[in-house]
């Protein structure tokens, strides 16, 4: 899985001059902590075919104006910078110059060499007052910041955790489709692909963020897969510690810890990192459709909290679903003209069971609702009397048939599920009793 040519790179920017001067303090520290890698001035944007042999750190400056290493701007800032506060951000708009550094190593050294590389730049931007933009996550860092972020967390053999040298971007990559695709920045550093996962629905995406974390620290600890095509990963194989007690933290009693995937190499889309991009895709997992295929291994691998609530349906509950039903279709507009964006809406509705003698209620995460009423989406549970569906399921059914349901805005916070709240209640009476 390594890839050829591991590349780290971090822009410095300044408000606005630096306090010291960089280029000193640069060679000062790769002799103190890389006292093997050749210092190359090549410039900003040196020809590839004049590059020296790895392993190499290349320096440049960009005078201001800059043309080809602009400032990010604020609002970029504000939501991708670590630990740059509003006055930073602003400051560094008028910087003087940019500074461009770049660790070119070969993949046996990739690991060492990063973390020493890290450290570097850390000791450069702290005595230059630094910010530092690094170009393989797409983040900017405060010199605090890189530092619990980039240099904390490394074993004694060189081993990262790997989510604290990367980052993950989730987004919709097609309009007319509701699913999300999720894809690593940062691993070149290691010499190793950048991963994807594509046909998430909102409700997956916690638990695919999980995996890729797995599938990422699995492939920087052993690097070498038998079988592309059947490429197992098992959380009680992860070597860090932190790393394999902070996936476990999140998984329920019923969690096998491992999963089976094939690894496909694939052509980036427009905006993907500059680097190899492996897809992890589900065709070992049970189920007709991809999002069910997906939704089974990663139940199996995290564990899931089916439950079946006995309990009898009072004035109170039919009450609240009545009320329910008026405040889900008073949201219909704002969702179809995309006012809910970044919101996950899930809805209860009845499905007939096989026998056709009764419904089971069953929740959907919807992706579409049409003008005149029907909700389609994704069954977010296994059935119990209905087995021509199961979790994961492309399913349908009407707005003035649900239940429930409820809102999971896009700061975590909930609205909805009322009736559950009653079932709840009465279940824990019945406890007492």
């Amino acid at each position: 899985m390594r890839h050829q040519s591991p590349r780290f790179g971090v822009v410095l920017y300044f408000a606005p001059e630096p306090a010291d001067e960089v280029l000193n303090h640069l060679q000062i520290r790769m002799k103190s902590l890389m006292p093997d890698t050749l210092f190359w001035p090549g410039g900003i944007q040196p020809p590839k075919d004049q590059w020296p042999a790895p392993p190499f750190v290349a320096f440049g400056e960009e005078e201001s104006p800059l043309k080809v290493l602009p400032v990010p701007d604020e609002g970029y800032l504000k939501e991708f910078g670590r630990g740059v506060t509003p006055e930073m951000a602003a400051a560094i708009q008028g910087t003087t110059k940019a500074v461009r550094i770049v660790l070119v190593s070969t993949s046996g050294q990739a690991l060492p060499l990063s973390r020493q590389f890290a450290r570097v730049i850390h000791d450069v931007a702290n005595r230059t007052e630094a910010v530092v933009w690094d170009s393989e996550t797409r983040e900017c860092f405060s010199v605090d910041a890189w530092r619990d972020l980039r240099l904390k967390e490394w074993t004694e053999n060189d081993l990262p955790v790997v989510s604290r040298q990367t980052t993950v971007h989730a987004y919709q990559p097609f309009q007319k489709s509701p699913l999300l695709r999720a894809i690593t920045l940062g691993m070149r550093k290691f010499s190793l692909p950048d991963l994807v996962v594509e046909g998430i629905p909102q409700s997956h995406l916690r638990s695919v963020g999980s995996l890729l974390n797995l599938v990422s620290q699995t492939l920087v600890e052993q690097p070498v897969i038998a079988s592309l095509d059947d490429a197992e990963f098992r959380l009680d194989q992860i070597k860090v510690g932190a790393v394999r007690e902070k996936l476990r933290s999140g998984m329920e009693p019923n969690a096998t810890g491992e999963i089976r995937l094939r690894l496909v190499d694939v052509d980036p889309m427009e905006g993907d990192p500059a680097n190899g991009i492996v897809r992890l895709e589900f065709v070992h997992g049970s189920g007709r459709s991809d999002t069910e295929r997906q939704n089974d291994l990663l139940g199996r691998l995290w564990g899931t909290r089916d439950s079946l609530l006995d309990v009898d349906i009072t004035d109170e509950i039919e009450a609240a679903s009545a009320l329910a039903r008026d405040r889900l279709a008073a949201l219909g507009p704002a969702f179809r003209n995309g006012g809910l964006k970044g919101s996950t809406l899930y809805v209860k509705g009845p499905f007939l069971h096989d026998d056709l003698s009764d419904v089971e209620w069953m929740w959907i995460e919807v992706q579409k609702w049409t003008a005149d009423g029907e909700l389609f989406g994704l069954l977010m549970n296994d059935p119990v009397h209905v087995q021509r569906f199961k979790a994961g399921s492309q399913v349908k059914l009407r707005a003035d048939q649900a239940f429930d349901y409820k809102l999971v805005k896009d700061d975590g916070t909930e609205e909805g599920n009322e009736t559950g709240r009653l079932m709840r209640l009465q279940q824990k009476d019945r406890a007492a009793d």
